[in-house]
């Protein structure tokens, strides 16, 4: 059976995480948050341009509660919002807490295949377990992952 992580407990945290792993994953030495809470932030919480590349790539950020579901609506608006981003973005991640869904990769796979065809941005989403997936390839952001006040180890009882 496969393990997959604790959720980290709200979406700042969830958010932190996102930014740490996609630092060492991409890699990129400058990445950021993207404004602070209660600015319009374009569909993009975090961003960077990963090292050899020259245009942006962006991470929207879904926090879900146990059992809630990203929606197409949800994919749409995000993607709607990143045409606005200040800067062209070459990527728009999209990583959430819910569970993989494949009804949600195969309308993501279409949007991709739309924006290409237009010359704009790319998209993926991530799930929470594909981002444990992630955590575990990369040790140092696991580690610092465990560190961090928002991780709580699982429990089981007997």
């Amino acid at each position: 059976m496969k393990k997959i992580l604790e959720i980290p407990k709200n979406w700042q945290d969830f958010e932190d995480v996102c930014k740490e792993l996609w630092r060492d994953n991409w890699p990129c030495r400058e990445i950021q948050s993207h404004g602070r809470n209660g600015q319009a932030q374009y569909g993009v919480d975090v961003f960077g341009i990963p090292d050899g590349e020259d245009k942006y790539y962006g991470i929207q950020c879904k926090h879900k509660s146990i059992g809630e579901e990203l929606t197409e609506f949800e994919v749409d608006n995000e993607v709607e919002e990143a045409l606005k981003f200040p800067a062209p973005l070459k990527m728009l991640y999209i990583a959430t807490t819910a569970k993989n869904d494949a009804k949600i990769q195969k309308y993501v796979m279409k949007k991709d295949v739309e924006n290409r065809k237009k010359g704009l941005f790319g998209i993926r989403v991530y799930s929470w377990a594909e981002i444990s997936d992630l955590l575990r390839q990369h040790t140092k952001v696991l580690n610092w992952y465990r560190e961090e006040k928002f991780y709580q180890r699982s429990m089981e009882l007997y």
